[in-house]
């Protein structure tokens, strides 16, 4: 993932997310099984994309505050879901899943993105793999993501706005907004 700053012209989405370093084990499945490995950083995405020509200041400012109004803290990402796409979501545990949707929920207060997320349910989530479209999921990857999708501590300090480029497959990181210091 590129982290220089880009030309804004070349920024066609952003979308924020929180980054989150995982375990040498869900970090080698992750690698073996998300087409977006090397793309995306690990990151439990809190806005889904939305057109560059709708980023503005006081929209960065609004992230800002959002993210001011939370103190740095550690979560935790534990179990897992398959959706019906085939993605595999490492999930967070109850607390942590709480304070990710309050956070969702805030930044979702914001006008342009309040009507963006109505009709999709938020499951905190980190992606770590995507079967392959019309195939089920074998068992022997499912007893794995069982064995390495255990309780496992994040730090939570910031929330961060990402573009994705013109150039197919290139994200950067734009912004870190960070979190309050308890």
């Amino acid at each position: 993932m590129n982290c220089e700053s880009p030309d804004p012209q070349m920024i066609r989405m952003y979308y924020v997310g929180i980054p989150v370093i995982l375990s040498p084990q869900v970090n080698a499945f992750r690698a073996q099984h998300d087409p977006k490995y090397g793309v995306n950083e690990a990151h439990a995405t809190l806005v889904a994309p939305f057109p560059a020509s709708s980023m503005t200041d006081e929209l960065s400012t609004h992230f800002a505050n959002v993210a001011a109004a939370y103190y740095t803290q550690e979560m935790y990402a534990e179990g897992y879901h398959i959706t019906p796409q085939g993605y595999i979501f490492y999930t967070f545990d109850t607390q942590s899943a709480q304070l990710l949707s309050d956070i969702y929920q805030r930044l979702h207060d914001y006008p342009f993105l309040a009507s963006r997320h109505e009709n999709h349910p938020f499951l905190p989530h980190i992606t770590i793999g995507k079967c392959i479209s019309g195939q089920h999921i074998p068992q022997e990857v499912i007893v794995e993501i069982e064995t390495i999708c255990t309780r496992y501590p994040i730090k939570f300090d910031r929330v961060r706005l990402y573009g994705i480029l013109e150039e197919p497959k290139k994200r950067t990181v734009m912004h870190d907004y960070a979190l309050s210091e308890p």
